[in-house]
């Protein structure tokens, strides 16, 4: 069965209620639909992505209103780069970026209580899969690689990375 067959499954009065929400936000239902089942099924994530979903854009400032302005901008340009990859949607989970499908996430912009803004990122992968000369990349968990990411230089070097990564875990291409 698929999705938009599920909806039309739903009583009429759901449907123009749901149809209504999805043009006030103005994104489409389905948008509506896994914020409702992702607010019920997992407390943890925040739906901040939905706000702006017809954009597809993940706003860094509002999630981390506290965090230093250069955490802040690294973290959006990752954002940014992470969401060009097809079907890809950012949610905020604690003080971590979470990424549907998975194969990348931010563990966590760098606080003001960190000795150097930035942030810390992990890659789907392992060491040797990577072209990695610097030595950026650590291993994490989970067939994981971790980065800290503190300057533009170690950002636009790790870009690569995330359609690396997206390619490894799925097996295609992803945004160019």
């Amino acid at each position: 069965m698929k999705f938009n067959d599920f909806l039309t499954m739903l009583p009429a009065r759901t449907q123009r209620s749901l149809a209504a929400d999805a043009a006030r936000l103005g994104v489409e239902s389905g948008f509506v639909c896994i914020k409702i089942l992702t607010d019920h099924y997992d407390q943890s994530l925040s739906a901040s992505a939905l706000s702006d979903a017809s954009s597809n854009r993940f706003n860094v400032n509002e999630a981390f209103r506290d965090y230093p302005p250069q955490t802040k901008k690294l973290t959006q340009r990752f954002v940014d780069e992470v969401i060009k990859m097809p079907g890809v949607q950012a949610f905020k989970k604690n003080r971590s970026i979470v990424f549907s499908p998975r194969f990348v996430h931010v563990d966590y912009p760098i606080s003001s209580r960190g000795d150097t803004p930035g942030l810390v990122t992990s890659f789907y992968g392992k060491l040797d899969q990577f072209f990695d000369p610097r030595g950026l990349l650590k291993p994490a968990r989970n067939s994981y690689m971790r980065a800290r990411i503190t300057n533009d230089e170690d950002l636009d070097y790790c870009i690569p990375f995330i359609a690396e990564a997206y390619e490894r875990r799925f097996g295609k291409r992803g945004a160019e």
